[in-house]
């Protein structure tokens, strides 16, 4: 049976994925999530318009020092947001990860 590998959405101040077996977090400057590391599964490099600016959207109303997020960011719209780039991004990775 073939290994399923994972990318998991990650919101911090300068990472937005991570990906199993790696010790390292991206961020997702250009829209993109990528493994470049076949220890890791396939390898591809994908493009999600969009997911850099909706990170950035949490990370803007977010005091990290503080760990609060300000009381007027509409929660249900970035959620929503990010339900639906992460169907984008289901439907572009290799068979072999998951989301």
């Amino acid at each position: 049976m073939k290994k399923k590998h994972y990318i998991r959405l990650y919101q911090d101040i300068d990472c937005t994925y991570q990906i199993s077996g790696d010790d390292f977090d991206y961020d997702s400057s250009a829209d993109e999530i990528c493994n470049s590391d076949p220890a890791n599964g396939s390898m591809f490099c994908i493009v999600v318009p969009g997911l850099y600016d909706w990170h950035n959207r949490f990370v803007n109303a977010t005091d990290f020092a503080d760990t609060k997020t300000r009381e007027d960011f509409n929660w249900a719209l970035w959620h929503r947001d990010g339900l639906l780039l992460a169907k984008e991004i289901q439907r572009q990775l290799p068979r072999d990860y998951t989301l």
